[in-house]
């Protein structure tokens, strides 16, 4: 089943399954997704079904809404898409073919949020890593077996400012966990 994983600052998250009613996410109480951010609308976007598959509209709010870095008014998505609104961002987690994602359920009824996620095998987990700092530039690149970092053309992440150095880092896959290497 599809599903909305939420990231908060401070590192709280939070898991929506996705059915055939829309989730709507921003400050309103009203919100499927409530979330205390004075950076988002009170009805920021919405996440909706149709038989293409899932999409994220964004609800006319006042910083926008953006997927993978790109602004965004109406988006479908696709697996490991990063929706970013105000200082979250939403990992779209759709394991299930596209056939089959966008095939009508019978009875399907919203699901709540779930306290703690199951994590799938650490080899079908999708991994992002946000980057914002170093001026105003925001990056949301999806991480495999390992990333590197810097100046130079040749990295995973590129970051083109006279503080970073041509090899800043390196990020390297164990498991669940990832090793940053200065």
């Amino acid at each position: 089943m599809a599903e909305l994983r939420i990231l908060q600052p401070g590192g709280k998250e939070q898991v929506m399954a996705l059915g055939q009613d829309t989730v709507t996410v921003g400050r309103s109480n009203e919100s499927s997704v409530p979330i205390a951010d004075v950076k988002l609308s009170r009805k920021h976007f919405l996440v909706g079904r149709t038989q293409r598959g899932f999409y994220v509209e964004d609800l006319k709010s006042r910083n926008g809404t953006k997927v993978n870095g790109n602004p965004v008014s109406r988006h479908f998505l696709a697996h490991g898409d990063v929706i970013e609104a105000g200082s979250i961002a939403a990992v779209f987690e759709d394991p299930a073919p596209a056939k089959e994602a966008a095939a009508p359920r019978k009875q399907a009824q919203p699901q709540p949020a779930k306290p703690e996620p199951a994590k799938p095998p650490a080899q079908e987990r999708g991994f992002v890593l946000l980057l914002k700092g170093c001026g105003e530039q925001a990056k949301t690149v999806p991480l495999g077996e390992s990333a590197t970092v810097g100046r130079a053309k040749k990295n995973t992440i590129v970051l083109d400012f006279e503080e970073v150095s041509g090899l800043h880092l390196r990020l390297d896959r164990d498991e669940e966990t990832y090793t940053l290497t200065d």
